[in-house]
């Protein structure tokens, strides 16, 4: 095991010195599990979260929404004369709705 010698501010050593106090510890022990956990910390901190992959049931419930969205506005637009500005603005709508109910959680 590599050793290597450091400097502290009497503050943080004060804190080392109870730290491995309490625990029953020495103060080299101490200070190499303190920077384990600060390397971990740091390590989970630079890996990139991965979105969760959808399942291919989601991704079939996406399709189907994508579908009856199309069908709903070729109806919107043939049978009832919604104009694209029209549903440019419900679209717009449906979207800040959206937005405000993410950022509630």
């Amino acid at each position: 095991m590599s050793k290597i010698s450091i400097t502290l501010p009497e503050d943080m050593h004060t804190q080392i010195i109870k730290i491995a106090g309490k625990k029953k510890e020495s103060i080299s022990y101490t200070t190499t599990k303190l920077i384990e956990i600060g390397l971990r910390v740091l390590d989970s901190q630079n890996t990139p979260k991965d979105e969760p992959k959808p399942t291919k049931l989601e991704e079939y419930w996406q399709m189907l929404i994508f579908q009856a969205s199309g069908i709903l506005k070729k109806l919107a637009m043939t049978r009832f004369d919604f104009t694209d500005e029209e549903i440019a603005e419900i679209i717009d709508d449906t979207k800040l709705k959206f937005n405000k109910l993410k950022d509630e959680k």
